[in-house]
């Protein structure tokens, strides 16, 4: 991408796709009107997951039976796959099972399944990579997403549309989970931690906190009450 030194000082103004992306354009000093729009979120029908979970239970028959938390994500440095199987590894889990969902293209599923084996976690992680596997949230009642670096609010925001709690980092742009009854955010210094405890909560606790989820992301994450927010923004630009 080709980008002109002083196109961004001269823009009229800025569309930020979350707080936290608004206040990262502040912190570089831009001081145009920004409007937080978040990214439009088609919620999947019930009937939609039912037959994602059928799929998901034919491909693999030993998730039927256990708490599933999921990792859905490329399965490399940035999102911290190694680092969250290693962390799963040495917490107790009971019977939850880590499902590692990483893109058929790119994840090593023979190297990550090393890794689990090396670790002694071979009944608490399982590595898979299908090709056109319908959404696996389906099959999950939490969602883990320790990156690095998360710019995007959607790939979070698309586990909780079908009524997951997330736990994530404080590098990704759902910062306000906590208050929301939605899930938890926290540093990758406390994310094992953070995890352990999530995964003693009562299962009654962890659907409120998925309700609690879906409900903030048809409440906000609407495509026509964004499309709106945005007319209404450039209307007043332009005034």
């Amino acid at each position: 991408m080709l980008l002109h030194p002083l196109a961004l000082e001269h823009a009229a103004g800025w569309h930020a796709a979350s707080p936290e992306e608004a206040q990262a354009i502040r912190a570089c000093g831009f001081r145009q009107p920004v409007c937080v729009a978040p990214v439009g979120i088609r919620p999947r029908a019930d009937s939609e997951l039912a037959e994602a979970r059928v799929w998901w239970f034919e491909q693999l028959p030993e998730i039927a039976t256990r708490p599933i938390a999921l990792f859905q994500a490329p399965c490399d440095r940035q999102h911290r796959a190694r680092e969250l199987i290693t962390a799963w590894a040495g917490t107790f889990t009971a019977d939850w099972l880590l499902l590692v969902v990483g893109p058929p293209e790119t994840t090593d599923t023979v190297a990550l399944t090393a890794l689990t084996t090396r670790l002694g976690a071979e009944r608490k992680v399982l590595v898979t990579a299908p090709v056109n596997a319908p959404p696996a949230h389906a099959v999950a009642k939490l969602f883990l997403r320790p990156s690095r670096q998360e710019p995007s609010a959607t790939p979070v925001a698309e586990a909780m549309a079908s009524g997951l709690p997330a736990l994530v980092t404080d590098t990704t742009p759902w910062s306000r989970l906590d208050q929301e009854n939605a899930g938890w955010c926290v540093e990758w210094d406390q994310y094992p931690a953070a995890l352990r405890r999530t995964l003693e909560l009562p299962a009654e606790v962890l659907a409120a906190a998925g309700r609690s989820a879906r409900a903030l992301i048809l409440r906000e994450f609407d495509w026509t009450r964004s499309a709106a927010r945005l007319l209404d923004f450039y209307r007043n630009l332009r005034s």
